[in-house]
């Protein structure tokens, strides 16, 4: 069948895309910036949802949700299900090749109607910012019906994209010491943690772990990683890792993930200079898992320098609408704050 052909986890699988003549997305050189602008048979449609939503609640029934392989199956195989011809890239994103990065446009909301569907292997998802520039930190925000992440290898990362080195609200401290013969240890940025700092048996001149900042719900405000300190020795000045970015996911029927959410905070140079601190990762699911179970998988928000003296601070994930199980928190880092709620 079609969806066995789907299902299959080889080159083949793209081939069957193409001749389907789905166009499937390509940004190697470039970045995509699907508009959200809706056209008017697109207002036509959401009015027609509507009033069927409104009347399956008058009559007491519950709407049909589909699961994510059920979804690609209808935006491949079944057209006349839909009011109009999608695009893929603007009413869904579909990407079944191999090694694909698919930058989305910074900062702002990305929506996707009908799915985010991560078929390929090694697929980036990011956000498409100059990394040079002090102020460009990277947000992704994307608001669709599913989201399937189907490769271990695929990721939605925003690493790195948080605040430079020596800045943040949780900065880690710059070195103090005087002479370049003596090596002086940034500290590691702080955000849902304080950054870690060297032992004073170690010397004084070190710089010391930054401090947390932001609130838990990640409701109010959510923060980028801050910066690790600089330090010094005497081949010259090292700088801190910079923070991880943010990750706003909001999944209206299932989120598969079979993959990683990361917003990690960077290693300091040489390890000398401070860890940056993780960013902030908040999911909110509207439909109930009950109807179409979530699948959480890995998501990482930790600091740079893992198990370094001037490690990081961990950053901060939320997630609503799901019950999260013991062995799903397994792959959950830091803890996350969670809520069955929206």
């Amino acid at each position: 069948t079609e969806l066995t052909k789907l299902r299959a986890e080889n080159a083949a699988q793209v081939e069957e895309i193409g001749k389907l003549r789905v166009r499937v997305v390509d940004v190697d050189n470039g970045s995509m910036t699907p508009s959200t602008e809706l056209k008017k048979d697109t207002l036509e449609m959401e009015m027609k949802e509507a009033k069927s939503e409104r009347k399956e609640k008058k009559n007491g029934s519950k709407r049909q949700r589909k699961t994510c392989e059920e979804m690609v199956t209808s935006v491949l195989f079944n057209p006349k299900l839909f009011s109009r011809p999608l695009q893929n890239g603007v009413d869904f994103l579909l990407v079944g090749e191999h090694k694909k990065t698919v930058k989305l446009k910074n900062n702002e909301w990305t929506e996707f109607k009908f799915g985010v569907y991560l078929i390929g292997d090694e697929i980036t998802v990011t956000a498409d910012c100059d990394g040079w520039f002090i102020k460009d930190l990277g947000q992704v925000k994307i608001n669709t019906s599913h989201l399937w992440i189907k490769h271990h290898t695929s990721t939605i990362d925003c690493s790195g994209l948080g605040h430079h080195s020596d800045s943040g609200p949780g900065k880690g401290g710059i070195f103090t010491g005087i002479g370049k013969k003596q090596w002086y240890v940034g500290g590691g940025a702080g955000h849902g943690s304080k950054g870690a700092e060297f032992d004073l048996s170690f010397g004084c001149g070190h710089g010391k772990g930054g401090d947390v900042y932001g609130e838990e719900t990640l409701l109010k405000q959510m923060f980028c990683g801050s910066g690790g300190g600089s330090s010094q020795n005497e081949n010259g000045v090292w700088k801190g890792g910079r923070g991880g970015g943010i990750i706003h996911l909001v999944v209206q029927q299932q989120l598969i993930n079979g993959g990683t959410l990361r917003c990690d905070g960077l290693d300091g140079e040489s390890h000398a200079g401070g860890g940056g601190s993780g960013g902030s990762i908040l999911i909110q699911l509207h439909s109930s898992s009950d109807t179409c179970p979530h699948t959480l998988g890995a998501i990482s928000c930790k600091g740079g320098n893992v198990s370094g003296g001037n490690e990081g601070g961990c950053g901060r994930i939320a997630i609503y609408g799901s019950q999260i199980s013991d062995q799903e928190l397994k792959l959950i880092a830091p803890l996350p704050f969670c809520k069955l709620g929206k």
